[in-house]
């Protein structure tokens, strides 16, 4: 048996066939569910509340299960699927989690597989962290032992071409200077939160000259070109209104 190591903890992992008369019960899948909370922002975005969150970590598994959030512990980069069991499955703030870019590639392999529609990807901002230290600067999501792979979107895009596919990438909440909540002092501690003024180390105020932003996603039809752009044109006018 295998292991992987996920936030410093290593968890024993093996291939688990989940069947298609269990999974086609379910219009999405969240892989690296958590507590549960895409439960809502799916049905507000995408209309449907009906999903299935994988999660390894056993407490996030036991809220779900108290909340009544239809859930499964399993390791989410060593799943097997029938191909289009779903519509679409997202996984929000997970990859940074994984331990290197093989374990992202299994991971979007699957998605990929199970999902009739689109998959959707979120995670921090990396690609600027070397301009930022630069500076005397670092983001507080890039303080976090937890996110032992920085993934830049130069690298989701290579994974995502490798298995003949070409994401959408959107950028949320553009960061124009120091005076942002998200950007710390560059000797700020481990597991830093966001800047708060008069107990986060000070910093000096500097404008960047650079594209940063908050998060970065990706969305990846897995239908036509036709299709996909449909999709993806709900979706970001869904993300406008709400």
């Amino acid at each position: 048996m295998d292991s992987i190591n996920v936030n410093g903890v290593l968890y024993e992992t093996q291939l688990f066939d989940l069947p298609r008369d269990y999974v086609s019960q379910f219009d999405f899948i969240d892989f690296g569910a958590k507590y549960g909370k895409m439960r809502d922002y799916c049905g507000k975005v995408f209309g449907t509340y009906n999903g299935l969150h994988i999660e390894i970590v056993e407490e996030y598994v036991n809220k779900m299960e108290e909340d009544n959030i239809p859930c499964l512990q399993a390791d989410i980069t060593n799943l097997n699927f029938e191909e289009d069991c779903v519509d679409f499955s997202i996984c929000t703030h997970t990859i940074e989690h994984l331990p290197d870019l093989d374990h992202i590639k299994k991971l979007l392999e699957s998605s990929l597989k199970v999902s009739k529609h689109f998959v959707l990807y979120t995670w921090p901002f990396f690609d600027e962290d070397e301009y930022l230290e630069e500076r005397g600067f670092i983001p507080f999501w890039s303080t976090w032992d937890g996110h032992v792979t920085k993934l830049k979107t130069i690298d989701f895009a290579e994974i995502c071409h490798s298995l003949g596919k070409t994401p959408k990438f959107y950028f949320r909440d553009k960061i124009h200077d120091s005076n942002h909540t998200s950007i710390l002092d560059i000797k700020s501690p481990i597991n830093s939160g966001p800047y708060v003024e008069g107990e986060s180390l000070s910093k000096e105020m500097r404008v960047f000259d650079r594209d940063i932003y908050y998060e970065v996603g990706a969305f990846i039809g897995c239908g036509t070109d036709e299709e996909n752009q449909i999709h993806l044109d709900n979706f970001l006018a869904n993300v406008r209104n709400g």
